[in-house]
């Protein structure tokens, strides 16, 4: 009687034994590991968001940040190109008011200042008109066909009617509202095309062309209103090198004279006809250079062009010239 009692009872701990480890799992010695317990991936949806992955729309890596500079040219927005049309006719009608200029460049057409409260400005509006109805007179613009925009600047080129040579204007957005930041009409013609590309580029180009047609210019503006022109394309700096001022023009709010302007520009750029620009430096970490030529009756004159970057969006000045060969 003892041995089936033993068996029966053997076989009623294995019983027991079996059903604890079917039915009721915390019976085993074997638990779910804390990566285990931490690892969704086993109850995750095909499709489903895992904790700690990217969310559609966030930036990848090398993505521009927010209120980072474009760094190409673009088509001219709708509201620029509006107010460059209206300024080309304004202006061509001796109609230009000095609230279509930026305050950079009011500061340069609008001298000299005589009564204190333009001299608190820092400039006269009237005498900005006044040179603005000088520079026009008589001239006529073809269409400009080539507009370019990087970010809140803008240029704009074309050739003028009736006379020999070319109009360039810059514009940027101040206080959300396009302005013109630079005028220059010039019988000096550039020689060239810009690519589309690097904005930096476009507009270091269009500073070292603008500031040559400027400086060149035979009889495009007035020979008293070009120098406003040729100093708002150069650092200030580098106008008092070229143009010291006399005491007359201190007086007047100028940190140049108009007249040695004329005088160093007529010497190294008079007599040219057209112009070539090259671009010798690569890379935003290096100084824009460029070598220039100029074609000249009298035979032609090589210079190197530097620049550094201006105050105004898409605004570089020229920051040091020399002669080569």
């Amino acid at each position: 009687m003892t041995a089936p009692v033993l068996v029966r009872s053997a076989c009623a701990a294995l019983f027991a034994s079996a059903l604890c480890l079917a039915v009721l799992p915390g019976c085993s010695n074997s638990s779910p590991t804390k990566a285990e317990k931490n690892d969704p991936k086993g109850d995750q949806k095909p499709g489903e968001q895992k904790p700690g992955d990217p969310k559609p729309g966030d930036p990848k890596p090398g993505d521009p940040k927010p209120g980072d500079p474009p760094t190409l040219l673009k088509k001219i927005e709708p509201a620029a190109e509006q107010v460059v049309d209206a300024f080309i006719k304004d202006f061509l009608a001796g109609n230009a008011k000095a609230d279509s200029l930026s305050m950079n460049f009011l500061k340069m057409v609008g001298k000299p200042v005589i009564l204190e409260s333009d001299k608190a400005k820092g400039y006269s509006a009237d005498k900005a008109v006044s040179w603005l109805r000088s520079v026009s007179m008589g001239r006529f613009f073809s269409l400009s066909l080539d507009r370019q925009q990087g970010g809140d600047a803008v240029y704009c080129r074309g050739a003028l009617q009736g006379h020999p040579g070319n109009y360039s204007i810059r514009l940027v957005k101040e206080a959300g509202t396009w302005k013109v930041d630079l005028l220059v009409l010039s019988s000096a013609v550039w020689q060239g095309k810009t690519t589309p590309g690097s904005a930096d580029d476009a507009f270091q180009e269009f500073a070292v062309t603008a500031f040559i047609e400027a400086m060149a210019d035979s009889n495009a503006m007035p020979n008293d209103d070009r120098p406003a022109s040729i100093a708002a394309t150069m650092t200030p700096a580098l106008r008092a090198a070229w143009g010291p001022p006399f005491e007359d023009d201190k007086r007047g709010g100028r940190d140049y004279s108009p007249a040695h302007l004329n005088v160093r520009a007529n010497k190294l750029g008079g007599g040219t006809n057209t112009f070539t620009v090259t671009r010798l430096t690569k890379g935003p970490s290096q100084t824009p250079e460029y070598t220039v030529v100029l074609t000249r009756p009298a035979g032609n004159k090589t210079l190197s062009v530097k620049l550094v970057k201006g105050t105004n969006p898409g605004e570089w000045l020229v920051n040091e010239v020399s002669e080569k060969g």
